[in-house]
């Protein structure tokens, strides 16, 4: 048995777990930091992601804002992954500005990078959450 959760450490999110050992190493706990989310592109074209953190109607708005115009902060924050890449997501883009009473929850909004499309194409984002809302896990 063992102990297992997050740690938060400035804006960064690990997953730990704390282990006891057996044997000569019996007054020993293992002690194990990893990444807590892994995103990886399975699709056969490039997308492009921001991590966010915010309330249900606030990543809403956000993802329609990043639809409209992709701003410093948004470009500063995005990432693109080529096919079948991925990558560690560390940490996410707060949208909540301490002004909602909503519970906060991680999510990924992302488009994909149709480049057969003319320059005045707006790509459409996407949002997936990350962690339990209610009684349904999505990830």
């Amino acid at each position: 048995a063992g102990t297992s959760g997050e740690v938060h450490c400035k804006d960064y999110v690990l997953n730990s777990s704390i282990k006891s050992l057996v044997g000569a190493f019996h007054s020993t706990n293992l002690i194990t930091l990893s990444p807590r989310f892994v995103l990886k592109n399975m699709l056969h074209i490039s997308i492009t992601f921001v991590p966010l953190l915010g309330s249900l109607h606030e990543a809403i708005a956000r993802s329609r804002q990043l639809r409209k115009h992709i701003g410093h902060v948004d470009s500063i924050c995005s990432f693109n992954l080529l096919p079948n890449q991925s990558t560690v997501i560390y940490n996410f883009h707060d949208t909540n500005y301490g002004q909602s009473v909503e519970k906060t929850y991680r999510w990924i909004a992302f488009c994909v990078n149709a480049s057969r499309f003319g320059g005045s194409f707006k790509s459409k984002w996407h949002l997936i959450p990350l962690e339990v809302m209610t009684s349904t896990y999505f990830g």
